[in-house]
């Protein structure tokens, strides 16, 4: 009698329903297609973050190299070198800068670690064009030409001379300017993110200039937009902000001598 009450007293087992099966299914994909995207985002924001301060501190880099050299921005490649289409181009503007900053991983995006594989000073990879002795001790030791695979470029491209030799825009771009030439240091693009190998003919981000369009340029050499539609850049006072590519280079953005707000000139 008692082990007849006592299972009259169970309550009988069931399981889940197909129609209950199916609304859990249905919460947990709504709650990743909800939270994926949300986590995406975190991850470019990490990215971001960490690409701004890559290029913080190659500005910091930069005016440390101005204060030793007499308030003068350094070059920007073999183009205005002493020996334009001679001088071998180490990192280029970035090689010139390195030993105030002696990291090759800060020029490199963390959307962009392919380009990477191209900084490579020791040659170890037989890529990169051999420095003769002599300028592997001008430059810092490095058995080659390297730098093809930074993201980060110099604000130092005056554009195509015409006939006469006067470039496109004398005044775009601070290499080889003093410090006191630049009116509105806080206004004034030093660095940014640049485009790169994404768009670049052979300059591959060695530098950036106003003009977006290859058609129109030498070189096609526009800030980057990998980080949802713009990217870091630096100013000639040392600050660093976000930037929009299209806002970069917009029309009332180009470098004419009667245009002083532009971001790419120094009057």
């Amino acid at each position: 009698m008692y082990n007849l009450s006592r299972n009259r007293m169970r309550r009988p087992h069931t399981g889940f329903t197909l129609i209950e099966l199916l609304v859990v299914i249905a919460i947990i994909a709504i709650l990743a297609a909800i939270l994926f995207p949300v986590f995406a985002q975190a991850r470019e924001q990490a990215r971001k973050t960490t690409c701004i301060n890559n290029l913080k501190q190659l500005s910091l880099a930069y005016l440390m190299y101005v204060q030793d050299f007499d308030e003068i921005f350094p070059r920007r490649d073999n183009g205005d070198g002493p020996n334009p289409g001679v001088d071998p181009t180490p990192g280029n503007s970035n090689g010139l800068v390195y030993p105030y900053y002696k990291n090759f991983g800060m020029l490199t995006c963390p959307d962009e670690s392919d380009r990477a594989q191209w900084v490579d000073p020791n040659n170890i990879n037989g890529l990169a064009p051999a420095l003769t002795p002599g300028w592997s001790s001008v430059y810092n030791g490095w058995k080659a030409a390297w730098g093809w695979g930074e993201c980060y470029a110099y604000n130092g491209y005056q554009g195509t001379p015409n006939a006469q030799g006067i470039p496109t825009w004398p005044s775009q771009g601070v290499n080889r300017r003093p410090l006191a030439a630049i009116n509105k240091s806080s206004n004034t693009i030093m660095l940014a993110h640049s485009l790169g190998t994404r768009g670049a003919t052979w300059g591959v981000g060695w530098f950036i200039e106003w003009l977006p369009d290859s058609a129109g340029s030498d070189f096609y050499a526009p800030i980057s937009d990998i980080h949802n539609g713009g990217a870091p850049v630096a100013f000639c006072d040392g600050h660093t902000k976000f930037v929009r590519q299209k806002v970069a280079h917009a029309n009332d953005q180009e470098p004419r001598d009667d245009n002083p707000n532009s971001m790419w000139s120094i009057q």
